[in-house]
């Protein structure tokens, strides 16, 4: 099922981007076939386009979307600045990249947009639509919590079934 193979496909994306470019363990946590709805004060957003229709949300409240960013840096910051979201916008793309190569050979060729990155205190990530199925899960990395989400289109069935 599809979104079983979202939920792979971020966890491994995930896990690679931990090991090879931040040094840090990652820690997956729960997952589920829906929008997780949780607040948060950062998120950068890519879309899919072609064999894949929709888009990747990487999300989490500010201490956590610091300590990831200025994994990437390698450098502590107090406050998000125009480093930190570069870096921040920079997961999210090699994240969403991730994805996108392990989905396309059982969907067919997809392209991706440049990440763009929303802030604003205890914001909801995307607006939802009835037509977009949603495979969500969460992380933590030493201790803080962030979350990603892959909103998709979903297919009518063949024949009108």
């Amino acid at each position: 099922m599809l979104t079983e193979q979202f939920s792979a496909a971020l966890k491994e994306a995930v896990q690679e981007l931990a090991e090879t470019m931040l040094f840090k363990e990652i820690t997956p946590g729960d997952g589920q076939h829906a929008p997780l709805d949780q607040p948060v004060d950062f998120s950068a957003v890519v879309s899919y386009s072609g064999a894949l229709q929709g888009s990747l949300c990487l999300s989490g409240p500010e201490k956590s979307v610091l300590a990831l960013a200025s994994s990437l840096i390698g450098e502590e910051k107090p406050c998000m600045d125009p480093d930190l979201e570069d870096s921040f916008s920079e997961i999210c793309n090699i994240i969403g990249g991730g994805v996108q190569t392990r989905m396309e050979p059982g969907l067919g060729s997809i392209s991706m947009s440049p990440p763009v990155v929303v802030s604003g205190h205890n914001h909801l990530v995307v607006a939802r639509d009835a037509c977009y199925a949603c495979v969500s899960q969460l992380f933590s990395m030493d201790g803080k919590p962030f979350f990603t989400e892959i909103f998709y289109m979903q297919e009518p069935a063949a024949g009108g079934e």
